[in-house]
């Protein structure tokens, strides 16, 4: 708005009328009128005399940007968005613009973009005084359901709720209480995450592993809402069990550390010796994908170690040092098997 100081009285500035037309139009659901109204408004920046100061030119003509970010993202057109969101970031750093491409990214699936403009959202509310309960419940909601990190996850759901309840009795509050729900849940997944009866531990005596390793043996990478069956191997050389210095790999023909884990956890046994789990993984694929199946573990696990011990038995026959470095020699010991369960199955069809 202007001060006329000929009429002494408050006038609407130009961008505003416009501004106002547009969202008039738009609820109803004239949307193009709308954009064409709110596209002449961010073209007069700079052009009329209805500001004294540009600081609030710059705040209205960014909220026409704001708008046509909100329409493209009705529209389901993210990359437009974005774009006019910028445009009002560069005018003025608003939480709202902000979270508008955070909104974006997260459409787009890109976890660690919307995070990123969650956090700027955070900051440009912090700088201004206030506190965002949105941006901390977007980005704790990112963090729980596809980033895996319960602790930020809960942080965050936490400080939303403290913000939201400067505005809102909790008891009555619907994010509240989907917060706390959300808080539970990663509670819960926490301790399934890092409960010691997760996993059995196989020692590096059992496994003949430089390492200790912790097999899935009750389907809990079900519970934990994990897409694929991992073990986790001990992150050092200690010979006692240590809960807290687990890595998980992915059971596959190429073990990975899942991708919510591989930016914070630094590997601290070498790569060598991480092969050599991985080729313990590559061999008994199968059986580990089936001890983790809670339906299909009993007689599988009992299998599985017999398997192990037959593999090691015959290793150390071979005077094989390091079974586990490579596994091809363990082809020759499979073939053995097979002519033994054949002859065995001539003996039989003889008598």
């Amino acid at each position: 708005m202007k001060y006329n100081k000929e009429e002494n009285k408050v006038e609407f500035t130009q961008v505003e009328i416009l501004r106002s037309k547009a969202l008039k139009l738009r609820h109803r659901k004239k949307i193009d009128l709308a954009m064409k109204a709110l596209s002449k408004a961010v073209s007069l920046k700079g052009k009329t005399k209805d500001y004294e100061y540009v600081e609030d030119e710059n705040l209205d003509v960014a909220e026409c940007y704001r708008i046509l970010g909100d329409i493209y993202f009705d529209k389901k057109d993210y990359d437009k968005a974005m774009a006019y969101y910028a445009e009002a970031v560069k005018l003025i750093k608003w939480t709202e613009d902000y979270e508008g491409i955070a909104r974006c990214y997260e459409k787009k699936k890109d976890w660690d973009a919307a995070i990123a403009y969650y956090t700027k959202a955070i900051r440009a509310c912090n700088h201004s005084g206030t506190v965002s309960d949105n941006s901390y419940y977007c980005r704790g909601k990112i963090y729980l359901e596809h980033k895996k990190n319960y602790d930020k996850a809960i942080s965050d759901l936490k400080k939303s709720i403290k913000a939201c309840s400067y505005g809102h009795p909790k008891s009555d509050c619907k994010g509240c209480l989907e917060c706390k729900e959300m808080i539970a849940e990663a509670k819960r997944r926490t301790e399934l995450e890092y409960n010691p009866e997760e996993m059995s531990c196989m020692t590096k005596q059992e496994t003949g592993l430089p390492v200790n390793i912790f097999i899935d043996d009750g389907g809990y990478w079900l519970h934990a809402g994990h897409k694929e069956p991992r073990i986790k191997f001990q992150n050092n050389y200690a010979n006692d069990i240590q809960i807290n210095a687990q890595v998980p790999l992915i059971i596959s023909e190429e073990p990975i550390i899942p991708e919510s884990n591989e930016n914070k956890i630094n590997v601290e046994i070498s790569e060598r010796d991480l092969n050599m789990v991985k080729n313990f993984i590559r061999r008994y694929k199968n059986l580990l994908i089936k001890v983790g199946n809670p339906k299909d573990n009993l007689h599988t696990q009992s299998y599985f170690i017999k398997t192990i011990e037959k593999d090691l038995s015959y290793a150390k026959r071979l005077n094989i040092k390091n079974p586990w470095e490579k596994i091809e020699y363990l082809n020759n010991f499979d073939n053995e098997l097979l002519k033994n369960l054949d002859k065995s199955k001539a003996k039989r069809r003889g008598k």
